[in-house]
């Protein structure tokens, strides 16, 4: 038992979540709130927030403050969703919610604005030019698809052809961005141990035996002795060298 608890601990492990179709998201995309922070002490730093317990009307009427947590808990939520971080675990880890400041502002504003406003790119505000290759925002599928610009128009739209089916889109720019510069790194099998494999970077002519980052090697929990690859970005991991893609 733990001193001073009153009731059994139940840990709250998220390495359970890597045998579910939710792993991907392990443990860079996944958010434990509790308020209980001992609950929590077997996983990764930055993957859990713990608010103060609540207090109950009851409480409240015998000379407690109005409980505010619930809204504090959900600013800093649309905070995080709103960042632009790689991932969550990068956020909480720079701006604990220990120290966030909540002062009512935006309860009344929607929760987020539109998915492609909070993925524009730091470029969006260099023009674009007819026969330009983009990506462009597809609303219904909450993705981005290749596209080329065909002309500016003069409310501020701008029409494309889609990549895929030739069909063509007026949108606004901030649905679109430009293709991330393409990956320098590639996976290299070699010539004088075939099925042995190292990484070589064409911009710089470097080559190197394990993957670079975003990927590591860990040591999976539960499991000593073993090492995978992880790409600490997408939470994608693998026991083969991973191929890099573009």
């Amino acid at each position: 038992g733990v001193p001073g608890m009153e009731k059994p601990l139940l840990r709250k492990d998220l390495d359970w979540l890597r045998e579910t179709e939710w792993r991907a998201h392990v443990p860079d995309r996944v958010l434990l709130i509790d308020d209980d922070p001992i609950k929590c002490t077997e996983n990764p730093r930055g993957t859990a927030v713990h608010p103060v317990s609540f207090k109950s009307v009851a409480a409240e009427a015998n000379g407690y403050e109005e409980d505010t947590e619930l809204l504090r808990l959900a600013a800093y939520i649309r905070a995080i969703a709103n960042s632009g971080e790689a991932s969550v675990r990068s956020y909480v880890l720079r701006h604990p919610y220990e120290q966030f400041a909540y002062d009512g502002a935006g309860d009344e504003e929607p929760a987020a604005p539109p998915p492609a406003k909070r993925r524009r790119s730091a470029s969006a505000e260099a023009p674009f030019w007819p026969g330009e290759p983009v990506e462009a925002y597809w609303p219904e599928e909450n993705a981005w698809y290749p596209a080329c610009v065909q002309k500016l128009l003069r409310d501020g739209t701008v029409t494309i052809t889609w990549d895929e089916d030739g069909s063509e889109s007026d949108v606004t720019r901030e649905y679109l961005r430009r293709p991330a510069p393409k990956n320098p790194w590639k996976r290299m099998e070699s010539r004088s141990k075939p099925g042995h494999f190292y990484y070589y970077n064409s911009d710089t002519g470097q080559s190197q035996l394990e993957p670079p980052p975003p990927w590591e090697i860990i040591e999976p929990y539960g499991r000593p002795g073993e090492v995978i690859y992880r790409n600490a970005d997408t939470g994608e991991e693998t026991y083969e060298k991973p191929e890099l893609s573009d």
